[in-house]
């Protein structure tokens, strides 16, 4: 048997956003090799993605997908991290967070 044709487009749902920016994560909690990362949460977001640099212009590399407080361990000692972090859900990410910085102590 054959099937009818595709009925009309439904209409009431509403699209997802993406989530709004997060604000600039805090950085604290310093070893020589790790540093304790966190942020706010933000509405509708479902993950979030972290990146890292050794300077507030970059180059980034990225840490994936993090929760609130996160740990970033293998990190060199006496040195000055920054981290931005953005918001993601099923539809996009927000942009990336204004930067925050935070220092490794120096190795005993």
């Amino acid at each position: 048997a054959d099937c009818s044709g595709w009925s009309a487009a439904g209409s009431g749902a509403t699209s997802l956003a993406p989530p709004a920016t997060p604000s600039a994560p805090t950085v604290g909690s310093a070893t020589s090799s790790s540093l304790t990362v966190s942020w706010s949460a933000v509405s509708g977001a479902t993950f979030y993605e972290l990146q890292r640099a050794t300077s507030s212009a970059g180059p980034w590399t990225g840490l994936g997908q993090r929760t609130s407080p996160t740990t970033d361990t293998g990190l060199s000692s006496s040195t000055t991290y920054w981290y931005q972090v953005r918001a993601c859900n099923a539809a996009d990410c927000s942009g990336w967070s204004a930067a925050g910085s935070g220092a490794t102590s120096l190795a005993p």
